[in-house]
């Protein structure tokens, strides 16, 4: 599977907790996420649903996906 570099923000629900990650697999990231999988603030508070993605078409560096 080729990498393709996307931003992603995921929340915990209606006027929750946010947070913004990158990643070159976005759906294997998500499913991370949502299994609890990845110790850390999302699990903590459980960030688990995504609300916004942006994936980079023009590159495979994670660096262009967060600026643009």
């Amino acid at each position: 599977m080729e990498k393709q570099p996307a931003v992603y923000i995921l929340e915990s629900g209606y006027n929750g907790t946010l947070t913004i990650g990158v990643t070159g697999h976005l759906i294997q990231r998500g499913w991370q996420h949502k299994q609890d999988l990845v110790e850390g603030f999302t699990k903590k508070y459980s960030v688990h649903f995504l609300v916004y993605y942006e994936k980079d078409s023009c590159t495979t560096s994670p660096g262009s996906a967060i600026t643009n």
